[in-house]
């Protein structure tokens, strides 16, 4: 008598799983799909979910090359991979006032016959080079720039009903569907200290109904605020340089970035620059940091007036602690008891004027 065996195998690729034996063919389960929950850092756990935009988180985390469909529905930055990819067929949106900014030392690569969605009002921010392949797709239907070069093969394309703008080389152009040039010609955003003020300046080469700039700063590279507003040229063939100064930039980092806009109301955004400035003339420290759960936080500060209250940000920018200084002393206590788990989080100090002069990042174990 034969004996039949059957040889099973299993194995995951990509969040599919695959089985075979001799009588059935392969079968794939459905893979899972992200959602973003809260503004933030790409690699910030917290703001990921599997179920809907509304929750719960999942805790989990897409990797450098996701290859599971995603939705993005708020602003989301990746500046922690080296290089990005998204890969194996997946699809993802920007939609409903979501924003991608990929900042990368290597490449962001769209691959396998993958589909980047920008829905309209939406953007896609590259900062670093762009390479596609394998029949995958940008559908932009909303606004998207890359500050680097573009390289498409294989058939890929980035097309659609919005604005598209490069600002390096294009190879493999044929994909290209956008004809319009980036109303300015940037050719230059610098941010520099310059003893306890920071220096920020521009050129252009160009300008084509060219409004007016606005310089926007941010303690944590993420959420930005309007410090300053400079006409542009309107139209200009010739180089022109700009200069603004904040005579009060924050302890610790400064991000800044330029938003260009025309006249009629589509606008652009630089590069994001930063300068550290590690001390100012009211000079503020936070110690112990990192701090452990259920230790001690210490400020010590030589602002003559006094310090008016304490807040603290979780990375995707919600407020999770709030804490009024009614105190002239130069060492303040803060006690978090339970109200910051292990995780990375923004303090801001505000002086007796409810001016912010202090923000720096706390790291809780």
């Amino acid at each position: 008598m034969a004996v039949l065996c059957t040889l099973v195998t299993f194995c995951t690729i990509g969040g599919f799983m695959f089985y075979s034996n001799l009588a059935t063919p392969l079968k794939a389960y459905a893979i899972a799909k992200y959602y973003t929950m809260a503004n933030g850092e790409w690699s910030n756990s917290s703001i990921w979910s599997t179920t809907s935009n509304t929750g719960p988180t999942c805790n989990c985390t897409p990797t450098c090359n996701i290859s599971v469909p995603a939705d993005i529905k708020h602003q989301i930055t990746v500046t922690s991979c080296s290089n990005f990819t998204i890969s194996g067929g997946v699809n993802v949106e920007v939609m409903s006032g979501g924003d991608l900014t990929v900042t990368v030392s290597g490449k962001f690569t769209i691959s396998g016959g993958s589909n980047l969605h920008i829905a309209p009002g939406d953007t896609l921010i590259v900062n670093g080079n762009l390479e596609m392949s394998g029949t995958s797709t940008i559908d932009c239907d909303g606004y998207m720039v890359v500050y680097g070069n573009v390289k498409l093969s294989g058939g890929s394309t980035i097309c659609g009903s919005g604005n598209g703008y490069y600002t390096g080389s294009m190879s493999g152009g044929s994909g290209w569907c956008f004809t319009g040039t980036l109303p300015i010609e940037l050719v230059s955003f610098d941010a520099k200290s310059n003893g306890s003020k920071i220096n920020l300046g521009w050129t252009t080469a160009s300008e084509i109904n060219n409004d007016y700039f606005t310089v926007e700063r941010s303690a944590n590279g993420k959420d930005f605020e309007i410090i300053n507003t400079q006409p542009g040229a309107g139209n200009s063939t010739i180089t022109l340089d700009y200069l603004y100064t904040d005579m009060n930039p924050l302890t610790g980092y400064n991000y800044y970035r330029l938003k260009q806009t025309d006249y009629d109301g589509k606008f652009t955004y630089s590069k994001i620059e930063y300068v550290n400035m590690k001390h100012s003339n009211k000079e503020i420290t936070m110690y112990p940091n990192p701090v452990r759960c259920n230790e001690m936080l210490y400020i010590r500060h030589s602002e003559s007036e006094g310090l008016s209250r304490l807040e603290v940000y979780s990375i995707s920018g919600r407020k999770v602690f709030d804490k009024s200084l009614i105190t002239q002393q130069d060492l303040i206590e803060i006690d978090f008891g339970n109200e910051l788990p292990a995780g990375i989080y923004f303090v801001s100090i505000a002086n007796s004027e409810n001016k912010n002069i202090f923000q720096q990042k706390l790291i809780v174990k």
